[in-house]
């Protein structure tokens, strides 16, 4: 099954680039009109990392590896000509929805569930923080992540999903999330 983005990368421009520059030059017109700056929070992806390696810190190499993730590095491009943005660099899941009856143990990332991406964005919205964060948990493997949350999910390797896939998937897109712990330990004093 491929993916939408990777089977029509003009819709991933036109929703990821035009879209978010489109917002962007919205608030930057309000905020001429207004004369007050306005937070504005942007859910970007793990997948704008070349994600092979693995602990990606966010001021690394940005090499995405799909149509996807360059669509998303382009609408964070747009996102830097505002004052008081936050980036959030993640992956997140839904632990009631796992559309998948395996998952590999050779393919690992920093993923969150909903619930708790909801958390970091009510946190990350009331903060002072500008610039880009990597909003992740540990590093872990998608079976291991997931096995809690469906019951039956069987084993497999990456090789297998890839092939499967039709797409480019990641291998390790797991990230370096200190700056987002010590922004979350800062919060809690």
């Amino acid at each position: 099954r491929i993916l939408p983005c990777e089977k029509n990368p003009a819709d991933a421009i036109q929703t990821n680039i035009i879209g978010t520059s489109q917002l962007v030059q919205a608030v930057l017109a309000q905020e001429r009109k207004s004369g007050k700056e306005i937070r504005f929070i942007h859910i970007s992806t793990d997948g704008v990392y070349e994600s092979t390696t693995g602990n990606y810190p966010e001021e690394g190499p940005a090499i995405p590896y799909s149509s996807y993730g360059w669509s998303k590095l382009g609408a964070e491009c747009a996102v830097n000509c505002l004052k008081n943005y936050c980036i959030i660099r993640t992956r997140f899941f839904d632990p009631e929805n796992l559309p998948f009856n395996d998952a590999p143990t050779d393919s690992y990332s920093s993923a969150l569930t909903l619930s708790e991406l909801v958390d970091a964005i009510k946190l990350l919205l009331d903060s002072s923080f500008v610039g880009t964060v990597n909003v992740g948990g540990e590093r872990l493997s998608n079976f291991d992540m997931y096995k809690k949350y469906k019951k039956g999910l069987k084993p497999t390797t990456f090789s297998k999903v890839q092939q499967q896939a039709g797409a480019p998937l990641s291998k390790d897109a797991s990230m370096n999330v200190s700056k987002w712990k010590a922004l979350l330990k800062k919060s809690k004093k």
